[in-house]
């Protein structure tokens, strides 16, 4: 029977705290994240392990 308090008592707590972020305000950002990441092989046993990310804002005019 405790365990079935508990549960219940996790529900109740569970459902007020969800409830509590129904207030957010929505925000629509236009952001493009892009990235590069290679390895290239110089020999062997050796390689280079490159990586470019490009990052803009409003529709990839502006730097972020």
């Amino acid at each position: 029977m405790k365990l079935f308090i508990r549960l219940l008592l996790i529900f109740v707590l569970n459902t007020f705290i969800s409830s509590a972020q129904h207030n957010r305000e929505n925000v629509y950002n236009t952001i493009g994240w892009y990235g590069y990441f290679g390895d290239h092989k110089i020999a062997e046993k050796w390689s280079i392990h490159t990586e470019y990310q490009f990052r803009r804002t409003e529709f990839i005019t502006h730097w972020q």
